[in-house]
C-alpha cells in the first residue's frame, strides 16, 4: 500500500513575513542593515539571496546574533519546505534564548507543519511565561489543526486581545 500523501502535490499558502520581525530591538542591532536587506530580498522574491546572508550573520555573530535573524531564516526554510533545517535553526536559537515566546511559537509551527502535532503542543506547553500573543496564536493554529473549534476561537481571541495590531490572528 502507498501513502496518498506521497502521491499528492501539496500546495500551501505559506509566505515569509520578515517585516513583523524588524522591531525596535532588531533595528537597534549592529547588523540591522543585514536584516533589512534580507527582508527586502525576501519580499522581492529573492530568498536565494536572503538565506545565505542570514546564515552568514548567524555564523559570524554566534550567540550574539539577534533573534530576528533566527526567525527570518527559519521562515525562509519553512516556506521552502525544509522542516528539519528550520527546526535546527530554532533549537539553536532557543539554546541561546531559552523560553523566548516567538522562538517557541515558530518552533511549534514548524513541528505542526511537519505533522509532529504532539511535539508542537509540548513545545507550547513548555512556555514558562504569562500571556503572550505569539504563544496564543500558535495555540490557535494547533487547536485548528486538531479540529477543536472552541479552543481555536479562544486562542485567536486571546492573540487579538494581546496584540490587536498583529493581523495574523485576525486573518487566521
Amino acid at each position: 500500500l502507498s501513502n496518498p500523501r506521497d502521491r499528492v502535490q501539496w500546495v500551501h499558502a505559506l509566505t515569509a513575513d520578515p517585516l513583523r520581525l524588524l522591531d525596535a530591538d532588531a533595528l537597534a542591532d549592529a547588523d540591522a542593515p543585514v536584516l533589512q536587506r534580507a527582508a527586502q530580498d525576501t519580499l522581492s522574491g529573492r530568498a536565494d539571496l536572503a538565506q545565505p546572508a542570514l546564515q552568514a550573520l548567524l555564523s559570524r555573530r554566534g550567540e550574539g546574533a539577534p533573534v530576528a535573524a533566527h526567525l527570518m531564516l527559519s521562515d525562509l526554510q519553512l516556506v521552502a519546505g525544509d522542516f528539519e533545517p528550520a527546526r535546527a535553526t530554532l533549537e539553536a536559537a532557543l539554546a541561546r534564548h531559552p523560553g523566548h515566546p516567538e522562538l517557541l511559537a515558530q518552533l511549534s509551527r514548524v513541528l505542526l507543519l511537519s505533522d509532529r502535532i504532539d511535539a508542537s503542543g509540548q513545545v507550547l506547553a513548555s512556555y514558562p511565561g504569562g500571556p503572550d500573543a505569539h504563544i496564543a496564536l500558535a495555540w490557535g493554529d494547533l487547536a485548528r489543526r486538531q479540529g477543536l473549534a472552541g479552543d481555536t476561537l479562544s486562542a485567536y481571541g486571546q492573540a487579538t486581545t494581546l496584540a490587536p495590531q498583529d493581523a495574523r490572528a485576525w486573518q487566521a
